[in-house]
């Protein structure tokens, strides 16, 4: 089967998503549980566009990242808006974000997260699937927009 999209590790090594070792979606799973905060502290996951075997993560215009550990880690979707603008996102669960908040730690980083848009490998594989098959958050989750200025 073609490949339809491609995951990057760690912002350095991109491949294609395919079922050659185990079905997409527990590759996705297995892709989010090998995340340790150390060696393994990203992963983005794009549509390959049609011509584009070759494509650099960089080049990708919309996609779905996450950062962190298998146990706690952020999910972030940039999409193009329906002013023509492209703006990134935090994925988050549809309640209050006030209640508390959760430190995610990524080589070497720390970063005090709200605790409704933390996740751990199945959820965030469950979010990834839906992206994968829909290029779409689940309905039941809630955006936050990150202010980039």
């Amino acid at each position: 089967m073609a490949a339809t999209h491609a995951a990057t590790f760690n912002g350095s090594v991109t491949i294609d998503v395919t079922d050659d070792f185990r079905p997409l979606k527990e590759q996705i799973r297995f892709s989010l549980a090998k995340l340790d905060g150390v060696n393994q502290v990203s992963y983005l996951l794009f549509e390959r566009l049609p011509s584009a075997a070759g494509e650099d993560p960089d080049d990708a215009e919309e996609f779905l990242q996450s950062a962190g550990t298998a146990e706690a880690m952020t999910i972030e979707i940039r999409r193009l808006d329906g002013d023509g603008e492209y703006r990134l996102y935090a994925v988050g669960r549809a309640e209050d974000a006030d209640v508390d908040a959760v430190e995610v730690e990524w080589d070497g980083n720390r970063q005090t997260v709200p605790a409704n848009e933390v996740f751990a490998a199945d959820e965030a594989a469950g979010i990834y699937w839906y992206y994968y098959q829909h290029h779409a958050i689940p309905p039941e989750y809630t955006t936050r927009q990150f202010d980039l200025n």
